[in-house]
């Protein structure tokens, strides 16, 4: 590419904050729905109460509000040991303490390095921890982010199996009976102010917190680097269900990047295509993760439970963002002789980015390692592709640009890629840093040759 990455790629211009930080809630309602639900009407009773105790400073709200967002983005991780067994709820963040210390740890490098908010994080490590007088003075944001807390927690409690619907949620002591030690008398006195005549619990349990939501992420303001931070967090959503489908999002993204500079479209074209492929698996956050990490090549019901995933990513993404992107992310299974799915377009119903981004889905496909596959030679990935060309299913002309700059592209990728994963194995590093008994991941395992390579369609799938 004749410009850097980051001249060309600019997710600001083609989503705003407010999209973004609506498809990250999407994204993890995929995951586990009580946990996110908890998280919304977190955020939207700790701006609420920290408006009640005076503040009114922007920044200070809106950082808030994605801390709430997200401060339990550790209880999402997937357990290869846990598969087939229930998410956590919403109460267990602070009745299971195992759960809580790891969860909270891992969410606490999470936004440190995926969000705008940095060191703001550092405050999560109170959250499970009594309320003490001394640090309001020498920890910064203490009081602030305990009206956070305050809020996490009576939304938590509601998730209870012990939680009464008639709970009088204006008396004191059934406040302090959820606060227990962990807040302050002042917290809970901004909160009985703030809630007069239940005017909190009412708005939570009519569904007219979303909306309040909705309204206060529209002006929030981050620059253009705070953005694309959001941006690659959204994308890495899909690592706490499937790495290997993260890893495959993301190089499928890079090579359609590098395709497209190659071939001269216009820079807003190039974001809306970059957009539309860092997207286009979103919808494999539905699929189950024993399909998404199979070791082998899938069975006929489960090829078809795979197809799914378009539809889910034009569920998800619908509504959100621009058509052009949505139309993208959609046609990525899409062939030009009408073989594809899951419309069955034909080429005149095919942009030049959904031609440049379905030739990149299926190199990337052909060019992973997986348990039962070793990653195809130059030589095989091209072949493959022209056969397809030639069968009318995929575009000549991208083809031919990906082929004739083969080992450039493959080298531009790589960079790309380690730019889009910086952050994440920062929060790795920090992670692990503080789990001794961790142990570093197999990824020698022995691969088997793939011998069947006329199947391409599966892989296209996985």
């Amino acid at each position: 590419m004749d410009k850097s990455f980051s001249e060309i790629v600019s997710p600001g211009d083609v989503l705003s904050v407010d999209a973004v930080l609506e498809l990250i809630s999407r994204s993890l309602y995929q995951i586990n729905t009580n946990l996110t639900l908890h998280c919304e009407r977190t955020a939207f009773m700790s701006v609420e109460l920290l408006r009640g105790a005076g503040i009114t400073d922007r920044t200070i709200l809106q950082n808030i509000y994605l801390l709430s967002l997200l401060h339990t983005i550790g209880f999402y991780r997937h357990d290869p040991a846990n598969i087939g067994k229930p998410m956590p709820k919403p109460n267990e963040i602070y009745e299971n303490e195992v759960l809580a210390s790891d969860s909270f740890w891992f969410s606490q490098c999470y936004i440190k390095h995926m969000t705008p908010l940095g060191n703001l994080c550092e405050i999560l490590r109170f959250h499970n921890l009594p309320y003490n007088e001394n640090l309001k003075n020498t920890v910064k944001d203490y009081e602030i982010t305990n009206l956070f807390f305050l809020a996490s927690r009576i939304m938590a409690a509601t998730f209870s199996e012990n939680f009464s619907p008639d709970t009088d949620f204006t008396d004191r002591s059934v406040i302090e009976n959820i606060a227990g030690n962990f807040v302050s008398d002042r917290s809970i006195d901004v909160f009985l102010s703030v809630n007069k005549e239940n005017y909190l619990i009412k708005t939570i349990e009519s569904g007219n917190f979303s909306l309040r939501n909705k309204f206060f992420q529209q002006v929030i303001s981050y620059t253009e680097e705070e953005k694309f931070q959001l941006v690659k967090l959204l994308i890495y959503i899909m690592d706490l269900k499937s790495t290997f489908t993260l890893n495959h999002i993301i190089k499928t993204s890079c090579y359609a990047l590098s395709i497209a500079t190659r071939m001269n479209l216009p820079e807003k074209e190039i974001n809306i295509l970059f957009m539309g492929a860092l997207l286009h698996d979103i919808g494999k956050l539905k699929t189950p993760t024993m399909i998404l990490e199979s070791a082998g090549r899938l069975e006929n019901a489960d090829m078809i439970i795979m197809r799914a995933h378009v539809n889910h990513t034009k569920r998800i993404l619908q509504g959100i963002i621009p058509k052009n992107i949505l139309d993208n992310a959609c046609h990525h299974h899409e062939k030009l002789n009408g073989t594809g799915y899951p419309l069955g377009l034909m080429e005149g119903n095919l942009s030049a980015i959904d031609k440049i981004l379905t030739v990149s889905d299926v190199a990337s496909a052909l060019s992973e390692k997986r348990s039962y596959k070793s990653e195809f030679t130059r030589e095989q990935v091209i072949d493959i592709l022209n056969d397809m060309g030639n069968k009318g299913e995929l575009d000549k002309n991208t083809i031919q640009v990906f082929a004739s700059n083969y080992d450039e592209i493959r080298t531009e990728v790589l960079d790309i890629q380690k730019i889009m994963s910086t952050n994440f194995s920062m929060v790795l590093a920090e992670y692990y840093s503080q789990i001794p008994e961790a142990e570093d991941a197999d990824l020698d395992s022995a691969a088997e040759d793939f011998e069947d390579i006329e199947e391409i369609e599966e892989l296209e799938e996985l």
